[in-house]
């Protein structure tokens, strides 16, 4: 990856799938990002300008997470890891919309998440579905507030309309 002065990267093939820890490069490129992103929504309280940053930082997580998927299509990877990856890009794009406030779109993403997940938990013992189903209550809260801010949405438009 480059000299002792420079770093050069080298890209994440569909070749250099033989060894497993090629997907886990991505996926820390991708949990850094996100780690980042939630720890500036925290201090995005007292420092608005922080957002900018942290929407920056999700759209990163989630470019990452699509190239993980993307790589998750070959041949060389099993189901499970498939729908994970799968499930992990729902997960983050719809936590990017959701802090874009895009709620349709933040609870298509949930839901195709939640799905998925729900689909693991039950092709697994119980004591190996019990992630899958703590990753399906962290969404639920999510889903519920998209689906509010829906509602809420709808009920203006249509006094709106009534006016």
């Amino acid at each position: 990856m480059g000299n002792r002065h420079k770093f050069t990267g080298k890209k994440v093939t569909e070749d250099l799938l033989t060894d497993n820890r090629y997907l886990l490069l991505v996926l820390m490129d991708a949990e850094r990002a996100w780690s980042y992103a939630m720890q500036l929504k925290q201090e995005a309280n007292t420092e608005p300008r922080k957002r900018f940053h942290l929407l920056s930082r999700l759209r990163k997580a989630v470019k990452h997470a699509e190239e993980l998927e993307r790589l998750c299509e070959s041949n060389r990877v099993d189901a499970k890891t498939k729908l994970e990856a799968q499930a992990y890009t729902a997960y983050l794009s719809g936590m990017l919309r959701f802090e874009h406030q895009e709620w349709k779109a933040a609870i298509e993403a949930f839901n195709k998440c939640k799905t998925i997940y729900e689909k693991l938990a039950s092709a697994f013992t119980e004591e190996q579905a019990v992630l899958y189903n703590q990753r399906v209550e962290e969404i639920s809260p999510n889903i519920r507030y998209c689906a509010y801010n829906i509602g809420e949405q709808g009920s203006r438009h249509y006094t709106q309309l009534e006016n």
